[in-house]
């Protein structure tokens, strides 16, 4: 986190050195942001499995205005922003086991409830324009984000009653650009017996413990949207505002983005085609001069 935090303040150093002289506007806001995916759910049998839920994030970022006249002009800015999602499946699923000599035991046909909150940080830069009707400034454009950071925890429940495998409940501890795509077995594992073999899963995994090995990370590195938002301005350049960005481009990588609902006729993952966009709504309070 700290190289993130120093490239975010070498970005304000070079802005604020760079408005010296100049006749421009200087602007800083922080605030809360809610944010989930828009995207087509898992089906089975014609009813949804799973769900995207609205997260919660903060974001804190400067910006410079290049003012045309008194009501318009334009402006652009680096902020860093918290985006997600909270996640929720539940319905038929299968999981994978590890089994004797680095083996691996599918059990399917069984049944699946996961919750799971996603945090992606980004380094996003927003280019608008923007207009002043007395107190309240309407502003729009576009914006581009580069990940940064991206997180999930949550609880997983797996069990198969016609295989006689009692419920396990298994931690999930996602780092999407830090961990491997190695299934580690740790000291402390839940075992059950599967088909006759016994199995063991650790009692937490990482993100790419139920993955395809081909070194591509679940969540897109860039995204591109659109952003607007609305500033009440209490005094000359005290405001508040309320802000929604709109992403444009599929923030999953669809060589990482699986079926959790079945697997192919081989027993190996199924990729999925889906296109997920970034919704975030933005509260804020801030300050221009």
């Amino acid at each position: 986190m700290n190289w993130k935090i120093t490239l975010l303040s070498l970005c304000i150093c070079w802005i604020a050195n760079s408005l010296m002289g100049q006749d421009l506007s200087i602007r800083f806001k922080a605030g809360l942001g809610f944010s989930q995916f828009l995207g087509d759910s898992e089906m089975v049998n014609g009813e949804e499995v799973e769900s995207f839920g609205f997260t919660n994030g903060f974001h804190l970022g400067l910006g410079v205005g290049i003012p045309f006249s008194d009501r318009f002009g334009a402006r652009a800015m680096i902020l860093y922003s918290q985006r997600g999602i909270a996640y929720e499946y539940e319905g038929p699923s299968y999981f994978i086991f590890d089994g004797p000599n680095n083996g691996l035991l599918p059990s399917l046909g069984g049944t699946r409830n996961m919750s799971l909150e996603v945090t992606n940080s980004y380094i996003e830069i927003p280019l608008t324009a923007y207009a002043k009707l007395g107190r309240v400034e309407f502003e729009g454009g576009v914006y581009a984000a580069f990940l940064v950071s991206s997180r999930g925890d949550g609880e997983l429940t797996f069990s198969n009653p016609s295989a006689n495998i009692e419920p396990i409940t298994i931690s999930l501890d996602h780092d999407y650009y830090g961990d491997s795509f190695d299934r580690v077995n740790s000291s402390e594992t839940i075992s059950r017996i599967i088909n006759g073999v016994p199995g063991s899963v650790p009692q937490t995994i990482g993100a790419y413990y139920e993955s395809i090995d081909n070194d591509e990370r679940l969540y897109n590195l860039f995204d591109f949207g659109l952003t607007a938002n609305v500033a009440f301005y209490l005094n000359a350049g005290l405001y508040i505002s309320a802000g929604l960005d709109y992403g444009l481009v599929d923030a999953t990588n669809n060589e990482q983005d699986l079926s959790i609902s079945e697997l192919d006729e081989n027993r190996g993952f199924i990729t999925r085609e889906d296109v997920d966009q970034n919704l975030t709504v933005k509260a804020s309070i801030g300050f221009s001069f």
